[in-house]
């Protein structure tokens, strides 16, 4: 049987799945709707998952976001066995066209006032954001996500114990907006575009 783990982060909507089998070898995806998901069978067999919000592919991981108050242990299940018959009936998780032609409208689909979550600089941020702050704020129950990229500026969003928190304005200028402007040149701006009024476990 194929393993799969899941560590979601404490007190959030999101969990990072690690499969014991390439999904996307070599790329990484983030799918934010059921149109975005046509032509891999894997990203809309789990978009048919009741409470699936959102889903980032990369390598043999997948990071799902949710909607609904479903414990993780119980929607991982559900998760875990989509993927397992997949990968046992040998299909094709990505049709050979998905990031062919289609990705121009793919792209389209996630552009729109905060331009695109999936090219290759949002891409670039996004494993920026992964590797240099999430580790930091996920002690806090957080999670930092690139809305998108556009006219050089960097959307993001803040979900988990980082929405409504009264630090996450520091946490972007001190950690976020400093990290994405010494590192990655193509960004001038670094903007939030959280809904800290919504947010119902702030840390602080």
């Amino acid at each position: 049987m194929i393993s799969i783990t899941g560590k979601p982060e404490v007190g959030s909507q999101i969990c990072t799945f690690t499969v014991g089998h390439a999904l996307l070898p070599g790329k990484s995806f983030n799918c934010r709707s059921v149109d975005q998901a046509k032509g891999s069978a894997l990203l809309e067999g789990l978009f048919e998952i009741k409470g699936v919000k959102e889903i980032w592919v990369e390598g043999n991981k997948l990071t799902v976001a949710k909607t609904s108050e479903e414990d993780w242990q119980d929607l991982g299940k559900k998760l875990a066995a989509n993927v397992r018959s997949l990968i046992d009936l040998n299909v094709e998780l990505f049709s050979k066209g998905f990031f062919n032609e289609p990705e121009a409208s793919k792209e389209e689909s996630s552009s729109g006032e905060f331009g695109s979550a999936s090219s290759e600089l949002a891409i670039k941020i996004q494993n920026l954001l992964d590797a240099d702050i999430n580790p930091a704020v996920a002690s806090h129950g957080g999670y930092v996500k690139l809305i998108g990229e556009k006219d050089k500026i960097a959307f993001v969003e803040f979900s988990g114990g980082c929405q409504g928190c009264s630090a996450s304005q520091q946490t972007l200028s001190e950690g976020i907006e400093k990290a994405i402007l010494e590192n990655i040149a193509e960004i001038k701006q670094v903007v939030d575009v959280t809904d800290h009024d919504a947010g119902d476990n702030p840390y602080y």
